[in-house]
């Protein structure tokens, strides 16, 4: 019986163990499976919200069609990675399996070391078809838009004229026959390397005789059949190869030349040839003759053929081309010529010559044109232009709207555009900020959950200023301001202020809550307000609302506020490039949107982006933005609601082929231009990180011919305010201190003491070249009315001093997108900006008076310099501001105004125009122009009755504010009332 009773026990004991082993299995199973889920639920959660976001924007059909592309590009291309990898592996296995490979091969340290090819192999073909499978994967799975165009490619007639084949190759089909020729390398490295390492195998192993001749035939065998998947993989990259010759070049010119075109091409027709003879000889070798001596031509006859190539192209390079380059490379220069010009939109340019007369009376000509008409503001372009002269920096507006607007702490101004709107009856440019409100910057014990996602979660209104006028306190001339807000002007009205949407809303936030919304401060109480609009995902039910919760990281707040309700929203990706980027990511976007008030008087944002490519054939790399590209269209552009949300994409170059392809794809998502609303497509404006791209293009390729293109005998560039490695004494923000200032350069002052942070920073290249300025001024020689212009001045390489051509975009109606160049004939001597800027500082009453500002309590800023063509003259415009360092309001205390013989300034535009307008002294310089550089000739205006009252309330106006500076203990400014009285009174004794 105990017998019996042993065999129960065990049979317990083993029942028990089993029971063990089957919990552990389950609680490891349950352990996977909350991994698993803890790793991929926040993924499929993001997935969720992101699903609910489109579908709130109605764009379902892009996130889906998104993520299918993506999803099937891994899954197929992982499917193929592992299949192709672990197939090859198992060959292998099998090929060589039969054969004891292995065994004590040697000693080490007096020991045998054992080697078991069985015991590694098998688990690195898995890891290797694995990592390499889920690697490939990702890769073409986050390429999803190069196979998408591939698919879907609108096809163009433009061919190149090497290959013969059409653009859309390029644009399209070549990018991803070249991702797909490096998968496919890729993979047959892999198994040559699997394959030459059992081979390696069979010759370090102890095998018996016959044994081992067979396994070494079955290696060369698998070695030779690789080494053919090599070379045929390596023929197909090198043939994709010789076309991205076509956008590679030197320092003359890019695509092939004469070098490329008779010894690289040939060579690789050559070498494409020698790399299929090569494979198949490897496989005759490995089936018929085994010869170790084939096998290795195989591999050194290609490269023997690549350094013979190079040799004779080098060859060529030096004794045959460089003694007769300019007639051997003629006709490929004119391709780069031809490519570069339309991959930048320069052969739309409208280039003519554009004789200038450099006398006060050209200004004076082109200001009184249309003057007898009683439609003097409609047809007097001239004076309008003059009119409407930009003098506030954006830097020092910002720097006083962030003073005087911005009302509290937490409201921002992150940038200031300008733009044109109907004031009063009349075009005039305007300069807008959007009041943003930045939760990062509330008081730190305001910090909390229900503040930042409940309350503060909106900014407020725009402030609106015209671009030309002061107040007597040096202040803007606002059109729109204060909270709540104030307007001048019957045409604007604001009806929708809050901004939930901008370029400072990088949070989310929940709307239509019981908790209401600060909406602007007003007086001791706070105005509040709840949301009415219909943007962002309801958070609907239980299970919904958790879902959010999770995904926001609000997990521990929502399901419990009592302020949330089923009907409740929460607005995602507020920030307008974020929220842009995501719908359209293969659009570029520009870094700086700009606010528009529509008729309605609601805000929207409009937002400008690109198509590019990088493979446009024969055409030159250059920077734009943050990103190289030889292609570029300003394709669409984006309007973004301020207060709902939506986002509306409107194609503006419908023949892009790139933008043809993608409408193709997303055909629910672009309108075309003449659908958006007339009240926006009066503030379409031409973009200012594109026309700087094509300025800097258009200084080398303005040349059509090959012969001025290769001598650079007539380079141009983008006029300078100095000579940037000649300037050792300007001091820009963030340098120290020290030495005079060099005029016109934004972010420049002097005085030899410890200078404050300016707000103002050079130029957008980084140094003092002239950034692009919007004008809202007339096109010289034949147009009846002011646009809106976007403008650049240029200088020759060789004669910096002097103007070569004036470039203008213009953005009004039919008009939109072209480019005027004015050409100033090179017998002319026009001054350039920097020559001006020497006139300005040499000019005796007024570098006293820069000198009298620039004291320890203050310091001068160098406005934005203009060149401005009025008539058949250039006006330049220069604003001087003042800045206290107890202060951060700069203020406007002197305009300069200069043409080719003379300067005007006063201490304001007005006074400084009247000078110039009423000047009869000023005759046409002899010298074409060029004026009297030395010493700037001042005029004085012929004082009528009106002129002599202004004079004497400026004259009272100045002593009032001499004696409050003297009180103040601010002696600098008081000087400078001091000689503003001087000069007042002066004038007032030839006044009549």
């Amino acid at each position: 019986m105990w017998f019996f009773s042993l065999l129960s026990d065990e049979d317990e004991i083993r029942e028990q163990h089993s029971l063990d082993l089957h919990r552990q299995f389950l609680a490891l199973r349950w352990l996977i499976s909350i991994f698993v889920f803890l790793l991929f639920a926040p993924r499929f959660l993001n997935l969720y919200v992101d699903a609910l976001w489109f579908d709130s924007l109605q764009y379902t059909s892009v996130f889906w069609f998104e993520w299918r592309a993506k999803v099937t590009l891994f899954f197929v291309f992982f499917l193929l990675t592992f299949g192709i990898l672990k197939g090859a592996f198992n060959l292998l296995q099998r090929a060589f399996g039969k054969y004891a490979l292995g065994g004590a091969l040697t000693r080490f340290d007096g020991r045998p070391l054992a080697l078991s090819p069985d015991s590694f192999m098998k688990p690195l073909a898995w890891g290797i078809s694995l990592t390499w499978a889920l690697l490939f994967g990702a890769i073409m799975s986050a390429r999803w838009e190069l196979w998408a165009l591939f698919w879907n490619q609108v096809p163009t007639a433009e061919r190149d004229p090497i290959f013969n084949k059409p653009i859309s190759f390029y644009l399209f089909s070549w990018p991803v026959w070249d991702i797909f020729s490096g998968w496919l390398f890729g993979l047959a490295i892999l198994i040559f390397l699997a394959a030459a390492l059992w081979a390696l195998m069979t010759y370090i192993s102890k095998l018996p005789r016959l044994l081992q001749e067979e396994a070494r035939r079955v290696a060369f065998l698998a070695t030779a059949i690789s080494l053919a998947g090599v070379l045929l993989t390596w023929a197909s990259r090198l043939y994709l190869a010789r076309f991205s010759l076509l956008w590679k070049g030197d320092e003359i010119y890019t695509g092939i030349g004469y070098v490329q075109a008779h010894i690289t091409l040939p060579s690789h027709a050559i070498l494409i040839g020698v790399l299929l003879l090569c494979a198949m000889l490897a496989l005759w070798n490995a089936s018929r003759k085994r010869s170790l001596k084939i096998f290795v031509v195989c591999l050194a006859l290609p490269f023997s053929i690549s350094i013979v190539s190079a040799l004779a192209a080098n060859y060529v390079s030096n004794f045959v081309v460089k003694p007769n380059q300019l007639a051997l490379e003629a006709p490929y220069i004119q391709h780069n010529i031809d490519a570069t010009r339309q991959s930048f939109a320069l052969d739309r340019i409208a280039a003519r010559d554009f004789p200038v007369q450099g006398d006060a009376k050209a200004i004076q000509a082109g200001a009184r044109a249309g003057q007898n008409s009683s439609a003097q503001t409609a047809q007097n372009p001239g004076q309008s232009t003059l009119d409407n002269v930009r003098l506030w920096d954006w830097r020092a507006l910002q720097a006083t709207l962030t003073s005087t607007q911005a009302l509290r702490t937490y409201y921002e101004f992150p940038d200031v555009d300008v733009d044109r709107y109907i004031v009063n009856g009349r075009a005039r440019q305007v300069m807008i900020a959007a009041r943003e409100l930045n939760t990062t910057r509330l008081p730190e014990t305001s910090r909390n959950w229900i503040n930042e996602k409940l309350i503060y979660t909106h900014g407020y209104g725009v402030v609106m200023n015209t671009a030309s006028e002061f107040t007597p306190e040096g202040r803007p001339r606002f059109l729109v301001s204060d909270m709540p807000l104030k307007f001048s002007a019957p045409e604007i009205k604001v009806t929708r202020p809050e901004i939930y949407f901008g370029q400072l809303t990088r949070s989310h936030v929940y709307v239509k809550t019981a908790q209401q919304e600060f909406d602007y401060p007003r007086g001791g109480k706070d105005s509040l307000s709840t949301y009415e609009g219909t943007g962002g995902v309801a958070l609907g039910g239980f299970f919904r609302r958790t879902a959010l919760a999770w995904a926001l990281g609000d997990l521990s707040t929502i399901p419990f506020s009592e302020a949330v309700s089923p009907l409740s929203r929460v607005l995602l990706y507020r920030q307008i490039n974020e929220r842009a980027g995501r719908i359209a990511p293969f659009l570029d976007l520009d870094d700086d949107p700009y606010i528009v008030v529509d008729k309605a008087g609601r805000l929207k944002w409009m937002l400008d982006a690109y198509t590019t490519s990088l493979y446009r054939p024969y055409a030159t790399h250059y920077l734009m933005g943050t990103n190289w590209t030889n292609y570029a269209r300003n394709s669409v552009k984006i309007v973004v609601d301020a207060y709902n949300g939506s986002v509306d994409f409107y194609v503006f170059e419908p023949k892009d082929p790139i933008i043809q392809t993608w409408r193709k794809i997303y055909p629910a998502l672009f309108k075309d231009a003449s659908e958006m609303p007339a009240d926006l497509r009066s503030h379409v404006r031409y973009p200012e990180t594109l026309f700087r791209t094509q300025s800097e293009v258009y200084g080398l390729y303005h040349t059509t011919e090959p012969n001025s293109f290769f001598s650079r005998n007539d380079q141009w560039s983008v006029a300078r305010l100095q000579d940037n490695d000649k300037a050792p004494n300007t001091v820009y923000m963030g340098a120290p201190a020290g030495g005079f200032p060099t005029p016109g350069i934004p972010g420049a002052m002097s005085n030899g003491a410890e200078a404050p942070v300016p707000s103002y920073a050079p130029g957008r290249n980084g140094d003092s070249t002239i950034d692009p300025y919007f004008l809202l001024a007339q096109l010289p020689l034949d147009s009846e009315r002011e646009e809106f212009l976007l403008s650049v001045p240029f200088t020759s390489i060789g004669r910096p001093l002097n103007l070569s051509g004036w470039l203008a975009a213009r953005s009004d109606g039919e008009n939109y997108g072209q480019l005027a160049l004015y050409a100033i004939p090179q017998t002319q001597n026009i001054n350039a900006p920097r020559q001006i800027l020497t006139r300005i500082n040499q000019d005796g009453e007024l570098s006293k008076l820069i000198s009298l500002w620039n004291q320890k309590d203050s310091s001068v800023l160098w406005g934005n310099l203009l060149v401005l063509p009025v008539g058949r003259g250039l006006l330049y415009v220069q604003p001087i501001f003042l800045q206290s360092t107890n202060s951060p309001l700069p203020e406007l205390r002197t305009v300069v105004l200069a043409t080719q013989d003379k300067i005007y300034f006063a201490p304001t535009y007005e006074e400084a125009l009247e000078k110039l307008l009423g000047d009869t002294t000023s005759a046409p310089a002899d010298d074409g122009g060029i004026g009297n550089i030395g010493g700037a000739t001042r005029s004085t205006p012929a004082a009528t009755g009106a002129s002599r009252r202004q004079l004497i309330e400026r004259a009272a106006r100045d002593l009032a504010d001499y004696q409050t500076f003297t009180s103040q203990g601010k002696y600098a400014q008081a000087g400078a009332k001091l000689e503003s009285l001087r000069r007042s009174l002066e004038a007032l004794k030839t006044a009549r």
